[in-house]
Formats: structure tokens, C-alpha cells, sequence
């Protein structure tokens, strides 16, 4: 069995290499998409893919987290370039619960049904100190006693042929899509122990660029990322801190619990557990020492400097090298026939109609420069925070 790992970074570097040496004992093919990392995540990931043939390291040149597209552009390419038998959606603070390759191959020989989606749930885990400079597999955490609703999905290239190669991962890879018009089952694989938050200043640059990124997705449904969008009010009244962190790690995904944790002290009384990830699959990877600005202000202003809004209906992303970018497409016309009566009767042709038309597209053109431009692009997300931070 082939099984390949698709992985979507950005400014993970105080747990990458726990992370890393995780993939190797599990996965022959890992894909690590890295979306502007200002702190050595990228580097990192580019110095474990040498040695190993099947690593590769993307690096994501698109404005806003338009994951769904992300993750499908990558399973397409995975799945015709490699062996895969399947591909499973990790980020990089998410590692199995499984002590060896052998249990991952024999959990996913179970999804017999060509239209199963296998799916691993998170156990959502507190590291055991708010000021965490980073994680190693024996650190201790804390770990909950109940998996989250939240899951991760496995598809496997049975399902991907089923569906004609329409089957995609949702925002998040937490649920399939197949494309077809059918249906799929979910068949549970096993858990996932989660550690979204790691420190404070971890968790504020988590809030900050994750918010602006999804404030460039111009079509992004309401509901989500409403957990970053809620914290960075928060964040902006002062009010991030041990009970935050505890609170937002306890239930991260879904609304604030009234009931939820306030200190590390409270999490015994709430059921979880306390030990180290030692009993998760990993094998030793030489990594070079890499620190991160200390300066949140880097990682605002690496996101600030490229912002802009697009939708990602239509993104029509292109791989240039090792790079991953949009490439813009022009909107097609409609045809004359198609304009409404008043319109079409005062439309004239010939010569006349195209030096209209080239008129309109250099109008279009200058409002292009115009969303380029500097200025557009730092005041627009300035004043989308400014906004939250007042409501």
C-alpha cells in the first residue's frame, strides 16, 4: 500500500520538526504546501524533502487561504503523478494516534466500499505550559477524553476513480465532496491528537494572519473561521490569555462554551489526560536549529504586503516549478443575443462596438492597478479589522 500525505503550513516552525519526523515513519508520498512562512517553516520542510524522494515543498504564492483548492489542485497532481493508494489532509500540529505504519495501513485496508471517505477525529490537546517555545514528541500535554466533531478525511484512490475524479476535501478537509451527484459513507479510522495552540504569542499570530487570510476570500461563507473571527475581538479588548488559550484549544472549531476550561489547573476536572506523544509513529530526521521572529509584527505585515480579495469559485491555480499560483482568466462575453432588449437594440456594431469594448477593458484595466496597488491593498484589510475590532 502507497499512502501519501498533504500538508498545509504557514509559520509552524516551534513544532514542524516533531511534525516532520511524524510523516516519515507513516507516509511514502508527503506534499507540504508552504503559504508564506516568514519563520523557517519553508526551509525546514525543503531540508527533511532532500533525502526523500517522495517530499516535495510547494510554496503557495496565492493571497487569502482558499484551502479547499489548495488541497483538491494537490490530490489531482498526487494522484497522477504518484503510486498513492490514498491521501490523507494533515496540518502540522495534527498527528495520528497510531504507534507504527502497520496500524495506519491496516485501518485504511478497512474502507472496502469504493465510495467510503475514511476519517480521523480530533482529540483536541493543551500543551502543558502557556509560554511553549516548542514542541517535542515527548513534551507533556494534555489530552481530551472525547473526540471533537471535527475530523480529518482519507480518500482513497478507489473513491477518486468512482467519482470520475470529482471527489474533493471541503474548507478544513473535513468532509468530501464527491462531485458526482452520489453519495459517500464515512467509515471512522481512528483519532487525531490536535495541538492548534501552543502559547500565547503562538496563538496571537495564528489569529492574525489566519483572520486576514480568510478576509481575502471574497466568497467565504459566514460561518467559517468564525472561531478566529470571534478570538481576534477578543484579542483586541486585551482579553487573550491562559484562560483563552485553555478555552479555545478545549473546543477549537466551534462557538466558546460557557462551561469550557479557564486555567491548566481546570483541565484534570474536565476529563483529559496528561502525557506525552511518545507512543505516536515518528523516526529521528537531522533538521538544522530554526527560530522565528520574535516580532509579531513580521508575520502581520508578511500577510499585509501581498493581501487582496479573490474568490476561490473559479481560482484557477497553475504550478510553476515548486510554486503554486493563481493565474488570472478573462471573463468571457456574453453574447449580443444576450443582453436585454433596451441594451441590444442601442448596441452599435462593426468598428464602432469594439472601440467600445476596448474602452470598458481599459476601464477594467485601471481598476486592476488600482486593487494592486499598495495603498488598496494594506488599507482594505486594516479597515475589515477595524471593523471587527468595533463590533
Amino acid at each position: 500500500m502507497q499512502l501519501a500525505a498533504i500538508v498545509l503550513v504557514r509559520n509552524e516552525i516551534d513544532i514542524l520538526p516533531a511534525f516532520l519526523s511524524h510523516l516519515a515513519a507513516l507516509f511514502d508520498a508527503v506534499l507540504i504546501m508552504d503559504h508564506g512562512s516568514v519563520d523557517g517553516t519553508g526551509q525546514t520542510a525543503r531540508h527533511a524533502a532532500i533525502e526523500r524522494p517522495g517530499w516535495h515543498v510547494w510554496h503557495v504564492a496565492v493571497p487569502g487561504i482558499h484551502q479547499a483548492a489548495f488541497s483538491t489542485f494537490a490530490m489531482r497532481h498526487l494522484f497522477a503523478t504518484t503510486d498513492a493508494d490514498a491521501v490523507l489532509f494533515l496540518d502540522a500540529d495534527e498527528f495520528l494516534d497510531v504507534p507504527n505504519r502497520a496500524d495506519l495501513e491496516k485501518s485504511t485496508g478497512s474502507l472496502r466500499d469504493p465510495r467510503s471517505v475514511g476519517t480521523f477525529a480530533w482529540l483536541n490537546c493543551v500543551p502543558d505550559s502557556i509560554d511553549t517555545k516548542s514542541l517535542r514528541l515527548d513534551d507533556t500535554i494534555w489530552i481530551a477524553p472525547e473526540p471533537s466533531s471535527h475530523r480529518k478525511v482519507l480518500i482513497t484512490r478507489a473513491l477518486f476513480d468512482a467519482t470520475g475524479g470529482l471527489a474533493c476535501p471541503t474548507t478544513g478537509n473535513h468532509a468530501v465532496e464527491p462531485g458526482d451527484g452520489e453519495g459517500v459513507t464515512e467509515q471512522p479510522l481512528g483519532h487525531i491528537l490536535h495541538l492548534p495552540l501552543r502559547s500565547v504569542a503562538q496563538m496571537e499570530r495564528k489569529l492574525l494572519t489566519g483572520t486576514l487570510s480568510a478576509l481575502a476570500r471574497s466568497d467565504r461563507p459566514s460561518r467559517e473561521f468564525s472561531h478566529w473571527l470571534d478570538a481576534v475581538g477578543r484579542m483586541a479588548d486585551g482579553a487573550v490569555g491562559e484562560a483563552e488559550l485553555v478555552g479555545m484549544a478545549y473546543n477549537y472549531g466551534l462557538p466558546p462554551e460557557p462551561e469550557a476550561p479557564q486555567r491548566m489547573a481546570d483541565l484534570a476536572s474536565f476529563g483529559f489526560q496528561r502525557r506525552t506523544m511518545q507512543n505516536v509513529a515518528s523516526v529521528p530526521i537531522d533538521l538544522p536549529d530554526v527560530t522565528g521572529p520574535s516580532n509579531s509584527n513580521v508575520y502581520l505585515a508578511a500577510v499585509l504586503r501581498d493581501w487582496r480579495q479573490m474568490p476561490s469559485a473559479g481560482l484557477d491555480l497553475v504550478l510553476d516549478g515548486d510554486e503554486l499560483r493563481c493565474s488570472q482568466t478573462a471573463i468571457p462575453e456574453p453574447p449580443r443575443d444576450a443582453l436585454p432588449e433596451p441594451v441590444r437594440s442601442s448596441v452599435p456594431s462593426g468598428t464602432e462596438w469594439e472601440r467600445i469594448l476596448a474602452e470598458r477593458d481599459a476601464a477594467r484595466h485601471e481598476v486592476t492597478l488600482l486593487r494592486a496597488s499598495t495603498s488598496y491593498r494594506v488599507t482594505a484589510p486594516l479597515r475589515a479589522l477595524a471593523r471587527i475590532f468595533r463590533t
